[in-house]
């Protein structure tokens, strides 16, 4: 599938201008031929694509101004529009923004919406992708303010704990998280998280009788992690935060035990590959004698990856569409 960027690129490339800032691209080779190019990223796998590529990004926003901000947006609405909002603020009046969306993304919606507020330069469709460009006003509408303000932290309804829209399970405590942690022992000693989200199982295991000495949480989407950052001040010296790919980046220690529910998409596809992965890294992570303990859809077809990578596993829960698996290295 072509995707929205490398869409924009081929039917949109006169309207770019410099300095020009990209957000959340996905990493393909035109962005390579691009001078004065900045890009603003919080997922790190591609990053660290972008990064191969010669092309450094980061995860917090520059400053700007810009002559030009072009956005691959993602589905949360809450998100895309809060994006949007910081994009326009960094444009200089007169510049260039450039929207692209695939349509089972919310790309039709996206273009409804931007012409709606404002007067659009260009408007095309390919690739099942909407894009769409403007000129920003000298005077931005007052449903900016509302697309900033309406992407804050909100809490998460029966806990203490604050997410983002956009991260995993922004809403509510994820079911199969819910289970794990009904199921998991007292750990001890040196824990990793993996795919920890906005910190909700290592808060979890920060309120047993007897936590672990130390827990090291490892996430992939950057937002998320700064949430868990958030939540878990409290203990924040006996915590270690790594935005960090899992399926290409070694983890830095080794530990006595590992939770996760492990995800089964990326930004853009499903694959249970991904948690496969984690798990194999889980293996590669635990010192001999560690355990896993991790949460999965009942469908999802981890036992033999179990069976070959640790000594021992076994099931420990089933329950609502999800199982909890545990395994000793």
């Amino acid at each position: 599938m072509t995707t929205p960027t490398e869409t924009l690129i081929s039917r949109a490339s006169t309207l770019f201008r410099e300095p020009l800032l990209w957000v959340l691209p996905e990493p393909v080779a035109g962005l390579r031929s691009m001078r004065s190019l900045s890009v603003m990223h919080s997922f790190k796998p591609d990053v660290i694509a972008l990064q191969n590529m010669g092309i450094t990004a980061s995860q917090s926003w520059p400053e700007g101004p810009f002559a030009a901000v072009a956005l691959a947006l993602p589905r949360q609405v809450e998100w895309a529009c809060g994006l949007l909002a910081e994009a326009l603020e960094r444009l200089s009046t007169g510049g260039t923004l450039l929207m692209a969306a695939h349509n089972t993304r919310g790309g039709k919606r996206y273009a409804a919406l931007l012409e709606e507020y404002f007067t659009l330069s260009f408007s095309d469709s390919k690739n099942h992708c909407r894009l769409v460009a403007l000129e920003r006003p000298a005077t931005l509408p007052d449903i900016v303010k509302i697309w900033k303000n309406n992407y804050t932290p909100k809490p998460v309804a029966g806990t203490s704990l604050l997410t983002l829209p956009g991260t995993f399970s922004c809403d509510h405590v994820d079911s199969g998280s819910a289970l794990l942690a009904r199921h998991l022992p007292i750990l001890s000693g040196r824990v990793a998280d993996f795919g920890a989200g906005w910190g909700y199982l290592a808060h979890h295991l920060l309120q047993q009788q007897s936590p672990p000495a130390h827990i090291d949480l490892f996430e992939a989407d950057g937002n998320a992690l700064e949430m868990a950052r958030r939540n878990l001040k409290e203990w924040e010296r006996r915590l270690g935060f790594f935005w960090h790919d899992l399926l290409s980046e070694p983890c830095p220690h080794q530990y006595d035990a590992v939770v996760m529910n492990p995800p089964f998409h990326d930004l853009r596809d499903a694959s249970a590959g991904i948690g496969r992965g984690f798990i194999a890294a889980a293996a590669k992570a635990l010192k001999p004698g560690g355990q896993l303990w991790m949460v999965a859809n009942r469908h999802l077809p981890y036992e033999e990856i179990l069976k070959t990578s640790f000594s021992s596993w076994r099931s420990a829960g089933d329950e609502g569409g999800f199982k909890v698996l545990t395994a000793q290295r």
